[in-house]
């Protein structure tokens, strides 16, 4: 039978693994940081994740009433704002 140490200890493996899971996502859907030269670590990760999120959001409330040229101007837009956000 495993300790309560044993079992805490298990526990807090799995919601680091689980962290560690959603931040390696993050990673991946961010342009800025997965076009990054290097692996980035956690705290920057969540930095542009951040950084990308508010830009969306600007951009998105910017753009109503919401046509087809506003959303190809958006997507240029958003790409070279992306661009000039630092590692």
């Amino acid at each position: 039978m495993s300790s309560s140490r044993e079992m805490r200890n298990r526990a807090e493996k799995q919601r680091r693994d689980k962290l560690n899971a959603y931040i390696s996502e993050l990673y991946s859907l961010v342009p800025s940081a997965a076009a990054a030269p290097r692996k980035l670590d956690k705290t920057s990760t969540l930095r542009l994740s951040a950084n990308f999120l508010r830009i969306h959001q600007n951009v998105d409330l910017r753009m109503k009433p919401y046509n087809r040229w506003n959303a190809l101007a958006g997507h240029s837009i958003l790409e070279v704002i992306s661009s000039f956000i630092s590692f």
